[in-house]
């Protein structure tokens, strides 16, 4: 007898649904929608994709949250593109398999083939990962902060954004929590700026200096410690450090292109009162906020002064 050649058609075609599916769930969505052969829509699935987890981003960004559960970020990282990447390639199968039924024996065109697929697929990661790399670059950096020199404001295992371009058409200015560099190590560093070039700064007894005037620092409390220190346009609170080792440091003159840095936590602070102004050069960029807090499991972002 012979065979009928519908018979085999719903076979193929199941397989066909079955790799657009997989294709969809292991990349996002992106590529099961162009196994199908809709290059059109493949192309505007992936800058629609592309949008939406900017705006998932910027969602995470604007609503705190705390979750006990999670331990750190990465923690936090790890579960929420894992849960996007589901949402995409979902979407993106249900897409896929929607456009293969609707015209299943249409011909795959040549982008659909394997080596379009891998095509696309590298020039789709070079895409994302080359933006990343600049705006990580160029424009803004992620950090954390592994010690405590800058307590209370920015507590151990804290994320942070530092703006990279933030210094390009002004100069840093007195009270500025800034990332620079130690031309003896390479390493990044977070501290606060408390004296621009020309400043005389001074440490006596803990109480901070700026030009033979003493920084304001309103106690907390009835203690001495923590206090609420005034130095610019900037308000924070601080440790002033009354008994450590820098607790008092001779008054030193900036000269130009050169800056002078402290910690929050002045007796757990590494900074200029033992290794020296640094210069204009080091300084990398300027912290605008944390978006993880470690010690409260909380998302989101916050400014900090």
């Amino acid at each position: 007898m012979d065979s009928n050649p519908s018979d085999a058609a719903p076979p193929a075609r199941w397989k066909r649904v079955g790799i657009a599916a997989l294709l969809a769930l292991i990349s996002g969505g992106f590529l099961g929608v162009l196994y199908v052969g809709r290059g059109r829509l493949a192309l505007s699935y992936f800058f629609g994709a592309f949008l939406f987890v900017c705006g998932c981003i910027a969602l995470y960004m604007a609503v705190p949250l705390t979750i006990p559960a999670i331990n750190s970020y990465e923690e936090f990282h790890t579960y929420y593109q894992a849960v996007l990447f589901v949402i995409l390639g979902g979407v993106g199968a249900a897409l896929a398999i929607h456009a293969l039924r609707s015209t299943p024996e249409a011909p795959r065109p040549w982008f659909s083939r394997w080596y379009g697929l891998l095509g696309a697929y590298v020039l789709s990661m070079t895409i994302l990962l080359g933006l990343s790399g600049l705006l990580r670059a160029f424009v803004i950096e992620p950090f954390s902060i592994p010690g405590g020199a800058m307590q209370p404001t920015i507590n151990p295992g804290d994320d942070f954004f530092a703006v990279l371009i933030a210094y390009r058409t002004r100069a840093p200015q007195r009270g500025d929590i800034i990332v620079y560099t130690r031309p003896e190590n390479g390493l990044k560093y977070v501290h606060r700026l408390v004296g621009i070039p020309g400043d005389t700064v001074e440490i006596s007894d803990g109480v901070l200096s700026i030009n033979s005037e003493v920084v304001p620092c309103a106690p907390v409390g009835s203690g001495t410690t923590p206090c609420v220190e005034t130095l610019g346009a900037h308000r924070y609170m601080t440790f002033p450090g009354f008994t450590g080792r820098y607790s008092s440091v001779p008054a030193t003159v900036l000269p130009a292109d050169a800056y002078y840095v402290m910690g929050d936590n002045r007796d757990f602070s590494f900074d200029s009162r033992a290794a020296g102004p640094i210069l204009r050069d080091s300084i990398k960029g300027k912290v605008i906020g944390l978006y993880w807090q470690q010690a409260r499991h909380r998302t989101g972002f916050q400014t900090i002064d």
